[in-house]
């Protein structure tokens, strides 16, 4: 077992530079903030920065994996330097919980979710150390070491620290830290909103990009695990578009619902769209022999919606023979591991002897047709994938996009 403190490539850094280099401690702590800072959705700094290329080993590994069923919390509020009560923050944790739990339930295969287990989370009355996960919101609850290393608390937003982890077992534990918004140590609101954690729906994303990390998700794509995540829904130009707290969409899945109002003309004459319905809307549906996306019609985001036909795959999306499939796989996250473990087996990780994989995002595009009703249908290519629905249709006498929707996993369905 060894314990060591990591935020992301940040123990890379502390490694190179005390352990290997012998440069005093003060500037080392000094090179591990700036690094921690630039790699947890902060504001941005200038200087130097890294496009990545690090080995991360486990240090992004998820705190516990199935042989942790329950998860023991704990959290401290500093209610003198933090708008939201202790009774909202314990809601929007179990709201944060769930939708976790759902997202890997649904979002990864048997074999996924066997390997990487359910998590049952249960909060401790008080924080005694026993815990895996220590939630502490406002500077008041930071102890003094973290205090020392941290700088400046009010230079993060949130950042979650795992602070062991045994890679025997590959178990871990730290705390999850989200800075105040009131009093002399609230965040640095250089252009961002002001308290903020008086808005739910501001905090209740923060923890579930923090969580997020927790169970193993690095920063990807443009959405809730993004590098830039926080300072974009505490902009104080947007952050009203994520004040409440919504139903967000699935995570790895694609949307089974997506909407459009940038039609143009030319779309609307290729789904015969009536002049006044600028909008378009997608809806998942499954027949008894058949599934299919109902597509409808409507003026404005809010209007009625009319039925205008439905874009159904031909041949279940089966590529022809001979041709090269349109899919594309990305791996949201691995649990990286050495011979010690004692978690896996060696039948379960076959020739991955290093790692085993979280649920994938996958992409897909395949040839279908609108069926308009009462009319012939017209062959479109289909792409989808997490966060996104897109149709290419032959207009003009050249391919063109005639429906592009980005599902924004910022927002609620």
């Amino acid at each position: 077992m060894r314990a060591n403190l990591i935020v992301s490539r940040s123990q890379k850094v502390y490694e190179c530079c005390f352990l290997k280099f012998g440069v005093p401690m003060r500037l080392c702590k000094n090179l591990l903030f700036s690094f921690a800072f630039l790699a947890f959705a902060t504001p941005a700094l200038g200087g130097w920065n890294s496009s990545g290329g690090e080995d991360f080993n486990n240090h992004h590994n998820p705190w516990f994996v199935r042989n942790t069923p329950v998860v023991h919390y704990c959290l401290e509020l500093d209610e003198s330097s933090f708008s939201a009560s202790k009774k909202t923050i314990e809601l929007l944790l179990t709201k944060a919980f769930s939708y976790w739990n759902d997202q890997f339930q649904k979002g990864g295969s048997d074999k996924v979710r066997q390997l990487l287990g359910t998590h049952k989370y249960i909060r401790n009355s008080r924080c005694d150390g026993s815990e895996e996960i220590k939630f502490q919101f406002g500077h008041g609850t930071l102890s003094s070491q973290q205090l020392e290393y941290f700088g400046e608390s009010n230079r993060y937003i949130g950042i979650a620290v795992r602070t062991e982890y045994d890679v025997i077992s590959l178990r871990g534990k730290g705390f999850v830290f989200f800075a105040s918004d009131l009093g002399p140590h609230k965040i640095r609101t250089d252009g961002l909103v002001e308290k903020p954690w008086s808005y739910d729906g501001l905090l209740y994303r923060s923890i579930l990009h923090e969580i997020g990390h927790v169970l193993g998700l690095p920063h990807v794509a443009d959405g809730l695990m993004s590098e830039t995540y926080l300072e974009r829904i505490l902009n104080k130009l947007t952050y009203k578009l994520y004040a409440r707290v919504d139903d967000l969409v699935d995570f790895f899945n694609t949307p089974l619902e997506s909407s459009s109002c940038r039609l143009s003309e030319e779309a609307a004459t290729f789904f015969g769209v009536a002049s006044g319905l600028d909008c378009l809307h997608l809806k998942y549906n499954s027949g008894p022999t058949s599934s299919y996306f109902e597509a409808y019609a409507s003026s404005g985001e809010k209007g009625a919606r009319m039925l205008i036909g439905k874009i159904e795959p031909v041949d279940q999306c089966i590529p022809p023979k001979g041709t090269i499939p349109d899919i594309n796989v990305k791996m949201s996250m691995s649990v990286r591991f050495d011979e010690k473990q004692k978690v896996y087996s060696k039948d379960e990780i076959g020739i991955f002897k290093t790692f085993v994989l979280g649920p994938a995002f996958v992409e897909l595009g395949c040839n279908a047709r609108f069926l308009a009703e009462n009319k012939d249908a017209k062959p479109v290519y289909f792409r989808v994938g997490p966060g996104f629905h897109q149709l290419l249709g032959y207009m003009n006498g050249e391919i063109q996009t005639i429906y592009n929707a980005k599902i924004n996993f910022m927002f609620g369905n």
